[in-house]
């Protein structure tokens, strides 16, 4: 084998282990990803853009919904009872932060064509459920920002150093 073989061989090894990098670029900086979409829910947005509204029917056959937007209700149970970390103000947006437990407990799967961003938090499935896996998913700006200024930018530099190395 001749030495222009023998760099197509290592071209052609390097072009198999590009969805390995990139897997590898995207848990590393997965805590930027998972801010990127807790900044989303705390603006009470899904991945449209869009208010997080939900229908939603309980283990006992109970139908809820909800605009997106607290209640008058919610802000008087809120001020009575609970502290959540971010206020319920009738009419603002739902924002998902009552514990934390549902953002701290975020984390990322990241499959081979796409990544899925989930909670470890026990009410995560019902949640899911209740506002459809939208609530979950990144915006489109989100997800070309991820592409463009982080993930692209990241592979060239790792494959242009392990380019260095073949030659």
């Amino acid at each position: 084998m001749d030495l222009f073989e023998d760099y197509l061989l290592q071209v052609e090894l390097l072009k198999e282990q590009i969805p390995d990098l990139a897997k590898a670029i995207l848990i590393e900086h997965k805590d930027v990803i998972i801010g990127l979409l807790q900044e989303q829910l705390g603006k009470g947005e899904d991945k449209w853009g869009l208010s997080l509204h939900f229908d939603h029917v309980n283990a006992w056959g109970v139908e809820s919904s909800g605009d997106g937007y607290y209640a008058e209700s919610t802000e008087k149970f809120y001020a009575a009872n609970l502290f959540p970390i971010k206020e319920k103000k009738t009419d603002a947006p739902y924002n998902f932060e009552w514990t934390g437990d549902t953002f701290e407990m975020m984390d990322i799967d990241v499959k081979k064509e796409h990544f899925d961003i989930f909670s470890r938090d026990g009410k995560f499935k019902m949640l899911k459920e209740a506002y459809g896996s939208d609530a979950f998913d990144l915006t489109e700006e989100h997800n070309e920002m991820i592409n463009e200024q982080m993930l692209l930018p990241l592979l060239d530099e790792k494959l242009a150093e392990k380019l260095f190395h073949i030659i």
